[in-house]
């Protein structure tokens, strides 16, 4: 297993979906900064507003400081991640994550199964041509080595980026 906060926080989500959490989900994107960031949602909210609102946003810019942590940095098993992740949510949250969404744990595990070793999903970026254009996620390798970038897997089912795409 690729040990990697980037890995870490996407299996720490597939954990929250083995324990009933479905409607958890993730909004990966790059930053104008050409940052990987990878805000944590429940299904359909306004991933900015949800970035803001807490600490729920990742970004490759933190390193190890993964979402739910605070200021504490260093590598954490997705299992201890996952823990850290439900802690954040407010209980409403909680009793939204714990709407049943089989389609999107299914999407996120072949998602996660298609995604190359040490790569990032990413819906966008700032440059022509982003994936969900076309209908897709992509794949790329993070900005550290930059270059690489594929188109991946369709994008998820369901209402996880109806705010997005209702603001473009």
């Amino acid at each position: 297993m690729n040990v990697s906060p980037h890995n870490v926080l996407l299996q720490a989500v597939h954990v929250l979906h083995q324990r009933g959490a479905h409607r958890v989900q993730i909004f990966p994107y790059f930053y104008a900064t050409g940052h990987w960031r990878c805000p944590i949602i429940i299904d359909g909210q306004d991933p900015y507003k949800r970035e803001h609102s807490n600490g729920l946003l990742y970004s490759e810019a933190m390193g190890w400081t993964l979402p739910g942590r605070g200021d504490e940095e260093g590598p954490a098993d997705p299992e201890l991640e996952a823990d850290y992740i439900w802690a954040e949510l407010t209980s409403e949250e909680r009793d939204l994550a714990r709407v049943p969404d089989p389609d999107y744990v299914a999407w996120y595990e072949a998602m996660l199964d298609e995604l190359p070793q040490g790569s990032v999903p990413y819906l966008f970026a700032d440059e022509p041509g982003s994936p969900y254009e076309e209908g897709r996620v992509g794949f790329s390798w993070s900005s550290e080595s930059g270059e690489y970038r594929e188109r991946g897997a369709s994008l998820p089912p369901g209402d996880s980026l109806d705010f997005f795409l209702n603001q473009r």
